[in-house]
C-alpha cells in the first residue's frame, strides 16, 4: 500500500514536495512504479529515495518522463542484501505548478509487483492525490 502525503493548494509557478509512503509485508528488491499526474497543470522536476528506501540502501532510477501525457516511470532499486519491507517514507517527488487548477491529481497505476522467483509479491494499490492550484 501506497499512501501519498502532500500540499492540497499550491500557487501556480510553486515548487512542491509530495512524499509516498509504503507499507508492505513483502520483501521487496525492486519497486516499479507509473505515476500519472496532470501534464497541463504538472510539470515533473526531481525524484529521490526518502528516508525508509535510503536507510535500506535503495536507489532511485526515472526510467522515462513523457510530459506531454503526464506519465512517469521509474524504479527503486535495492541490493542483494536489502529489501523494502515494513513501512515509512519512501519517495519524494518534486513537481512545480503551470496553471491554475481545481483539481490537479497525482495517481499510482495498480500492478503487480513480482519477487525475484518471478511470484507475485505485492500488489500496489494508492489513493490518488488531489490538490488545487490556484493564481499568483
Amino acid at each position: 500500500m501506497l499512501t501519498w502525503l502532500g500540499p492540497f493548494r499550491v500557487k501556480v509557478g510553486e515548487e512542491f514536495n509530495v512524499m509516498l509512503r509504503m507499507n508492505s509485508p513483502a520483501d521487496l528488491h525492486t519497486l516499479p512504479l507509473e505515476i500519472h499526474f496532470d501534464s497541463q497543470v504538472l510539470s515533473f522536476l526531481d525524484a529521490q529515495p526518502a528516508e525508509f528506501a535510503q536507510k535500506n540502501g535503495a536507489s532511485v532510477q526515472v526510467t522515462s518522463v513523457d510530459a506531454a501525457s503526464g506519465l512517469l516511470k521509474l524504479e527503486l532499486r535495492t541490493s542483494e542484501a536489502r529489501t523494502l519491507r515494513g513501512q515509512g517514507d519512501l519517495l519524494l517527488l518534486r513537481f512545480s505548478s503551470l496553471v491554475p487548477w481545481k483539481q490537479a491529481q497525482l495517481t499510482i497505476a495498480k500492478q503487480d509487483v513480482k519477487d525475484d522467483s518471478g511470484a507475485i509479491a505485492a500488489s500496489i494499490r494508492s489513493t490518488p492525490l488531489t490538490l488545487r492550484v490556484t493564481g499568483s
